[in-house]
């Protein structure tokens, strides 16, 4: 638990040590009572320092010459003394232009408490005090140390940020929002809660950067790696959640680098799992394009030559959707899907690959939502949407009005590719809905991503 610290002062120092001293007692992570933060015009002095002394656990004294001559000070001095008589507060003295021995004949019993000299070194004073409080820091300083020593450098204590990162700690489907990477480096459930809190910040600060920036399936890989390299935590997360970084980044089963032999440890893997498992005579998958099991994790499917033998009805999905009860890879949908996939940025998947998602729409796979203020626009035109470029460009602003992608430079060349794959008016989906996972799916361990137990989901 943090203490409340009250420093009582002279006025007269306070240009030449008090507010800088306060400062640094405050970097250091304490919870200062200063005149100067809590006294704000036409609040009342007295009761407003009669708060200050009757909340706080520790008092600091900057005696110096000029203290023992005021009457506020030694007013606020017996306040404090009384606290350390009933042991609701610890006194440090500061001694601040003044000896020892000026003490001890101003007052014997003032000189009895051990005190720190200040020797010009604002930081090393603050950092003493800060010692004499806390023999064991406490969980948010700990933290803060934690978090430097990855490069993420933390705004104040008082800031809303830390509140932002422990509510994400406790939320309870943290796994479910994009760039999650929920379990962290060391796969430990149990943790000290400085460590579990620091690697909440570092989620919470990759998971908001990632909304912001807009990382999705079609971001350029070599930005997608730039955006790991450069948030504190976020590679070693990556290394050690590997399947996870294969749903949300599937461009990076292409690129060239550690990641991608990565890839191909666990495609192999998940080939030779899947080879060794034994089949019932009469089993049967929905999956896949001969109902057979499939030939690897479908995590892995766009890295093999037959696409695991998965139908392209099925990639798809697991491509826009990712994994039912757990993960998305991004906030794409199907039709931002559909625009990216005949968009200039579709080039960072082999050809094959982009020709196999596109057709996963074009076999009878409703899932074109449209709002219903377009749809009350303009009835009539539904049925010829797919073959009419112009009214595809209708539908394309309608869709895009609130994306982030920048793609108008080649509407009409889009428009002119969706219409030619021969889409009708059943691909246009009546509500939203995800894909229900079958269970052999899971049994059999084809499924991608799952969840073995509760603990999986929440921690980090």
């Amino acid at each position: 638990m943090n203490k409340r610290l009250f420093i009582s002062h002279a006025s007269e120092d306070k240009d030449s040590f008090v507010r800088e001293f306060a400062c640094a007692l405050r970097r250091s992570g304490i919870d200062v009572w200063y005149d100067e933060y809590e006294i704000k015009p036409g609040m009342s002095i007295r009761e407003s320092v009669d708060k200050g002394l009757a909340l706080c656990d520790v008092g600091v004294l900057v005696f110096s010459k000029s203290y023992f001559k005021k009457r506020w000070t030694i007013w606020e001095l017996n306040g404090l003394i009384q606290k350390m008589m009933n042991c609701s507060a610890t006194l440090i003295p500061i001694y601040y232009n003044i000896s020892h021995d000026e003490i001890l004949k101003i007052s014997p019993a003032l000189s009895d408490i051990m005190g720190i000299h200040f020797e010009n070194n604002l930081e090393q004073t603050a950092q003493k005090v800060y010692e004499t409080i806390y023999p064991q820091k406490p969980v948010l300083v700990e933290t803060r140390s934690i978090l430097q020593s990855y490069g993420l450098l933390t705004p104040d204590y008082y800031d809303d940020w830390w509140v932002n990162c422990i509510e994400f700690l406790g939320h309870a489907h943290t796994a479910d929002i994009p760039w999650s990477l929920p379990r962290n480096p060391e796969l430990s459930n149990v943790q000290p809660k400085s460590q579990a809190l620091a690697w909440a910040c570092m989620r919470y600060n990759w998971i908001k950067e990632a909304f912001e920036m807009g990382l999705n399936q079609f971001t350029p890989p070599e930005k997608i790696i730039e955006f790991i390299n450069t948030h504190p935590g976020m590679y070693d997360a990556c290394v050690c959640n590997i399947d996870y970084l294969a749903l949300y980044a599937p461009q990076l089963l292409f690129q060239e680098g550690e990641f991608k032999e990565k890839f191909k440890e666990q495609y192999s893997n998940s080939k030779k799992s899947l080879l060794s498992t034994t089949f019932p005579n009469d089993y049967q998958c929905g999956l896949t394009t001969d109902h057979k099991a499939p030939s690897c994790n479908r995590l892995y499917a766009l890295m093999d030559e037959e696409f695991g033998r998965y139908s392209s009805i099925s990639v798809l999905r697991h491509f826009i959707e990712g994994e039912q009860l757990g993960p998305a890879p991004s906030y794409v949908d199907y039709w931002i899907g559909l625009i990216m996939l005949t968009s200039h940025y579709a080039d960072i998947y082999p050809e094959k690959v982009r020709d196999y998602l596109l057709s996963g729409y074009q076999n009878n796979y409703s899932a074109l939502k449209l709002s219903e203020i377009f749809i009350n626009k303009a009835p009539e035109h539904l049925a010829t949407i797919f073959n009419d470029n112009e009214l595809m460009k209708q539908v394309l602003n309608e869709v895009l009005e609130n994306a982030k992608f920048d793609i108008f430079t080649e509407f009409d060349d889009i428009a002119r590719k969706i219409c030619s794959l021969g889409l009708t008016e059943s691909d246009f989906a009546k509500r939203q809905f995800r894909l229900t996972i079958p269970a052999d799916e899971v049994k059999y361990g084809y499924r991608g991503i799952t969840f073995q137990n509760v603990s999986d989901r929440v921690n980090i």
